[in-house]
């Protein structure tokens, strides 16, 4: 089951609601599950992505690694993701004669990002670059939501080697072309619809690099509460109707589609702005091939028909596995969450069990892990 190279560190993906990691193998090239786990987290230990209850956060991390849904945990080794809304990326063009250092990357994040260099951790990459100028991607997070992140991590006995804006992760997870092993320019652009539990974001990746990132007015907890309220239900028949129903008119006699129909039409707005958005900026990278939704809350049945039917763009599901080789019939089984529905109220009704596929949650984790192998196989 466990081979030689063992110690890939653990991507960890923090959230308001819960905490997830998963860990990788690699083996004669091959990529695979080495252990994952998920721990739903108590109301007010991480509030609008700050750690309110540190002491009360490391115990439930060390919960986390000690006790995995699937594997055994063989690293001490952490990369975490920073909260998007609290991160900023920027794409910045400049001369190609310009020096591109620490003073210059400072005087560019104070022309378009509102928080003061000293108070921020960055880093820039070069994307590309012609005769005339070098186009460069920025990220930017303030000190506070990483330092928080390390003393957390270092209060759990764990060390934390890279922290990591979410979108990026979320490439590496969802798209082949980010693989070590892609040889060639990618030829697609694509939109990603990241919906959360309690946030949701758009960005656009295209020519192998993430252009932008937007937030949208959406979350799985959101949309599960307003069933739950409209229907008078509780919230788990409420999470069971938005995964079974959704918004597909032809289950549930359209119900539970008509009750968030106002939902689903503003994040569609929401989207078509962004499309708009990126035409009208960044049209030299050509439009927009797919969109690909991922994330937690994004089991909402017929979610991707509906995108499409707005879009006219090619809209699908993402897999958080693209760039997984190996994955163990129990460790996908563990990938599922379990619900049970009794119809009626008498004793002797039946209960129905139904397994909704989990691995979406893991999607920025996994690329998380991916990391660290895919800057292996690039050397």
């Amino acid at each position: 089951m466990f081979f030689k190279r063992q110690d890939y560190p653990i991507g960890l993906d923090i959230s308001d609601f819960s905490l997830k990691f998963v860990q990788l193998y690699k083996k004669a090239n091959k990529i695979g599950i080495q252990s994952f786990g998920k721990l739903m987290l108590e109301k007010g230990i991480i509030e609008n992505n700050h750690i309110k209850d540190m002491d009360t956060f490391i115990v439930r991390l060390k919960e986390l690694i000690d006790n995995p849904k699937f594997g055994r945990v063989t690293s001490k080794r952490v990369v975490v993701c920073l909260p998007e809304p609290k991160t900023f990326i920027k794409l910045i063009k400049i001369p190609r004669d310009k020096k591109l250092d620490e003073e210059h990357i400072e005087r560019e994040i104070k022309k378009y990002i509102p928080i003061s260099p000293d108070e921020t951790y960055y880093d820039w990459q070069t994307i590309s670059k012609n005769e005339e100028e070098k186009t460069v991607l920025v990220g930017v997070s303030p000190k506070v939501f990483v330092d928080q992140y390390i003393e957390a991590i270092e209060g759990a006995k764990l060390s934390l080697i890279a922290t990591e804006i979410e979108s990026v992760s979320i490439v590496r997870s969802l798209l082949k072309e980010e693989s070590a092993n892609n040889i060639g320019e990618n030829s697609k652009n694509y939109g990603i619809i990241d919906i959360g539990a309690n946030r949701s974001s758009m960005f656009v990746y295209a020519k192998n690099t993430i252009l932008f990132n937007i937030s949208i007015p959406i979350s799985g907890e959101k949309i599960t509460d307003k069933i739950a309220k409209e229907l008078n239900i509780l919230r788990k028949k409420a999470e069971l109707a938005k995964i079974i129903c959704g918004i597909d008119k032809s289950r549930c006699e359209g119900i539970v589609a008509l009750k968030i129909s106002e939902s689903i039409k503003n994040m569609m707005l929401r989207i078509n702005d962004v499309l708009d958005f990126h035409g009208e900026n960044f049209s030299e990278y050509g439009k927009i091939d797919n969109l690909i939704i991922c994330g937690g809350g994004a089991n909402i049945n017929s979610l991707d028909k509906e995108l499409e039917k707005s879009t006219n763009i090619k809209s699908y599901i993402g897999n958080p596995f693209n760039n997984i080789d190996i994955i163990s019939a129990v460790a996908l089984k563990k990938m599922f969450d379990e619900y049970k529905l009794t119809k009626g109220q008498a004793s002797n009704d039946k209960t129905f069990t139904i397994l909704q596929n989990d691995s979406l949650a893991y999607c920025t984790a996994i690329g998380l892990a991916l990391r660290e192998i895919f800057k292996e196989g690039s050397k």
